[in-house]
């Protein structure tokens, strides 16, 4: 971490080399791979979720418990707001800010490549989920369009439970209104994906014994969900093409963002 922030603030250095640098540091450390620990989503506000302080060490406890867990990139966040640009651009017929945001875009992209490309073996990038992915897989529970966490989380984890993720850690802000959509609808995400464990945690700031009851059944029931090897039925969700009346729908469709 520390060489990483040194390369980006003083601009000089290779930011892809230090990350294979480190990734081969890592490999060395030895691991039982025997078993694979049940993986848990770990989904909500992303600022929340990235920094431990404001989750009450939400991940730390969860993997104290026997789980492993899985959290979206930051850079999600980021190619999320070049979709939101371009998308708003083309409501306002905005030329130039369509043009602006189709720029920012691919420039984005290709760096995202270029730090990222000798990283290939060492990342599970079966369980990645692609921004276009999750704006599809979130029709059934909120729509696309609403700006925010809720269809990044949902997306998310829609597309993950069929490629075996046994839980789903939701973290929010305490009164957080995008947050507390997420938890109205995890039971109706519950019941279309054979029961998966789910969990909401709304943190104000104070620890609670009951949270770590609360975490202790949950890792409980994660454990027995991936023992029995429930998997999730695949959804048919919906594509962008069920809004092929919207004219914005249709150029967003047909764009790679």
């Amino acid at each position: 971490m520390e060489e990483v922030i040194k390369c980006i603030e003083s601009g000089k250095g290779s930011l892809n080399k230090i990350l294979k640098n480190t990734a081969a540091e890592f490999a060395t450390i030895k691991t039982d791979k025997s078993q694979r620990k049940p993986v848990v989503s770990v989904v909500g506000e992303i600022f929340m979720r990235d920094n431990p302080f404001c989750s009450n060490f939400l991940v730390q406890r969860l993997e104290q418990l026997g789980l492993e867990t899985l959290i979206s990139p930051f850079s999600e966040w980021i190619e999320y707001s070049t979709y939101r640009y371009t998308r708003d651009s083309i409501w306002k017929n905005d030329r130039k800010g369509k043009l602006k945001s189709r720029i920012q875009n691919i420039s984005q992209h290709v760096v995202s490549r270029l730090i990222l490309k000798d990283l290939k073996h060492t990342i599970d990038h079966d369980k990645e989920v692609s921004l276009k992915a999750m704006l599809t897989a979130c029709n059934p529970y909120v729509h696309k369009d609403y700006d925010g966490d809720p269809p990044l989380a949902l997306g998310t984890v829609a597309n993950l439970v069929p490629k075996g993720i046994s839980g789903v850690a939701n973290i929010l802000p305490f009164t957080c209104m995008p947050g507390t959509l997420i938890t109205s609808v995890s039971e109706m995400f519950r019941h279309d994906h054979n029961s998966i464990p789910w969990i909401n945690i709304a943190y104000d700031g104070q620890d609670t014994v009951t949270l770590e009851t609360r975490l202790q059944a949950f890792a409980y029931q994660v454990r027995e969900f991936a023992k029995n090897g429930k998997v999730s039925p695949k959804i048919k969700y919906q594509d962008f093409t069920r809004y092929a009346g919207e004219p914005v729908a249709q150029e967003m469709a047909q764009s790679e963002y």
